[in-house]
């Protein structure tokens, strides 16, 4: 009896799966396109209409918007690999930029909440600016002085779409 009961969602689990597979099945041999919509072969069919958005796309093409310039780091660090900075090299005079390698690009060019903390609970919040056209990395400034011997982790939050979009950044300063 006990196994009877529980075949029953299984069975339904199964059934589902069917349902949706068939459905994605009949949309793919429809001629929908990846958002499930049909297209219109009228359109298609006239080569005037067809020339316009071409004429648009070459003119968009010629004017790639404009990026701020890459600014180049001072260190890099990986994520979860630890890095040791000599005080005496970090520039007193302007601020020491951090830069941050991402292991999944960023999905826009929003700058990235930053929480930097160190042994003794000092904390400083501030935001890393994605860098490129890749957003592979992103950029932090941390004002001179800030910085001195001890160890810090740095906690960036990501634009990744996972359950926790958090990277940590752990490094030395002797």
């Amino acid at each position: 009896m006990a196994s009877t009961s529980a075949r029953g969602p299984l069975l339904l689990f199964i059934a589902v799966a069917v349902l949706v597979v068939a459905s994605q099945v009949a949309l793919w041999t429809l001629g929908g396109d990846d958002d499930g919509v049909r297209q219109s072969n009228s359109a298609a069919a006239d080569p005037a209409e067809q020339a316009q958005p071409h004429e648009e796309a070459d003119a968009v093409a010629e004017d790639p918007p404009e990026l701020p310039p890459e600014v180049p780091a001072d260190y890099t660090l990986r994520s979860n690999e630890f890095l040791t900075l000599e005080h005496a090299s970090l520039p007193q005079d302007r601020s020491v930029t951090l830069g941050l390698v991402l292991p999944v690009p960023s999905t826009s060019d929003e700058p990235l909440a930053v929480r930097v903390v160190d042994t003794s609970g000092r904390e400083l919040r501030a935001q890393a600016i994605v860098q490129g056209r890749e957003r592979a990395s992103a950029n932090l400034d941390i004002e001179p002085g800030w910085l001195v011997p001890g160890t810090y982790l740095i906690h960036l939050t990501t634009k990744e779409r996972s359950a926790l979009p958090l990277r940590r950044f752990p490094f030395e300063v002797r």
